[in-house]
């Protein structure tokens, strides 16, 4: 990985910099170029987080950073849900205030810096909580980043040849997998035959989550139907639906917030499996999936931004979901 801690890095202090600092960085850096190898959407700032609160590579002055042990990965991983399960939502509303605000540090990767610095303690958190509209705190929050920024600009001469990669803008809605929609279709349908209740929603997100289990499992069911082995079916697929239900603990009040709020504007969508498709859709995606999970799980009521998150992938699953209900030829 192209590490700030690297070979290529830079052993001496510069000034304008502090060494307990640096060492922050070069660890957040590291951190975040392993992530994103990995195919996480880490955010510079959640890195930081995470040096912060020691759940991060080391990396070392001098030579390549070692990869982690498989605990330190879980470790690391646990610490970045729970970051996002707090900040996201914070992070996200300030993103959408910014978008309308003049005068941010330039390029990209000089705001990103800056941001991280500024989420990184709860004072800075507490001050960001109320910028609420542009033309009352836009000026300030646009000279709170621009100082930020030139304290950065030292660290981020000393991380040298690592450069902050910024994230590409989100990808349009991808098309979708038929055979995933089939699935998550007979899925619905075997617990429907057993009398146990679960929404196409959440057997989209049973395969989107866990399809390294979920399919196999699926193929046993269908395999002991066939062969009438009711017994192992029904402890199948019973202990399949107690996935599902452990899914709907977590993310049921979220989407019934969503759906309300697609409602608003597209009420034949809202109650249709469209819906349940898009949303599947959505949680797969790399950048927004993690995002739409978190808010769903600890934001019921951002269901009007969620709802246009969603909105780009309600028309894919429409045709999606025509694709899979026309007849075969």
């Amino acid at each position: 990985m192209d590490s700030a801690a690297g070979s290529k890095g830079t052993t001496s202090r510069r000034s304008g910099t502090e060494d307990a600092a640096l060492t922050e960085l070069r660890n957040a850096a590291a951190t975040f170029d392993f992530l994103r190898q990995k195919g996480d959407p880490v955010q510079f700032w959640e890195a930081l987080r995470l040096a912060r609160n020691r759940r991060s590579l080391v990396a070392p002055r001098e030579g390549e950073v070692a990869p982690p042990s498989p605990q330190v990965e879980a470790d690391i991983r646990k610490e970045l849900t729970s970051i996002r399960r707090q900040m996201a939502p914070l992070v996200d509303g300030l993103r959408r205030f910014l978008s309308q605000v003049q005068g941010l540090p330039e390029p990209p990767d000089r705001l990103e810096m800056a941001l991280a610095f500024l989420l990184v303690t709860s004072r800075e958190q507490q001050a960001v909580a109320k910028w609420t509209d542009p033309k009352l705190h836009g000026d300030k929050a646009a000279d709170k980043l621009a100082s930020l920024a030139t304290i950065t600009d030292p660290y981020r001469e000393a991380l040298q040849p690592w450069t902050l990669q910024v994230s590409p803008p989100e990808p349009e809605a991808p098309a979708g997998d038929p055979e995933e929609v089939r699935r998550a279709m007979a899925c619905c349908e075997i617990f429907e035959g057993l009398q146990l209740d679960a929404a196409l929603w959440e057997t989209m997100f049973l395969l989107a989550l866990e399809s390294e289990s979920v399919r196999p499992a699926l193929s046993r069911l269908v395999d002991d139907l066939e062969a009438e082995r009711l017994e192992e079916f029904q402890a199948g697929a019973e202990s399949l639906h107690g996935r599902v239900m452990a899914l709907r603990s977590r993310y049921a009040d979220g989407v019934g917030a969503l759906r309300v709020a697609i409602a608003k504007s597209k009420p034949s969508l809202a109650e249709g499996r469209a819906f349940d498709v898009a949303l599947g859709l959505l949680a797969t995606t790399p950048a927004q999936g993690p995002r739409l999970r978190t808010w769903l799980e600890s934001r019921p009521d951002a269901g009007d931004d969620l709802a246009r998150l969603l909105g780009p992938f309600l028309e894919k699953s429409e045709a999606l979901l025509r694709s899979v209900q026309a007849p075969s030829p």
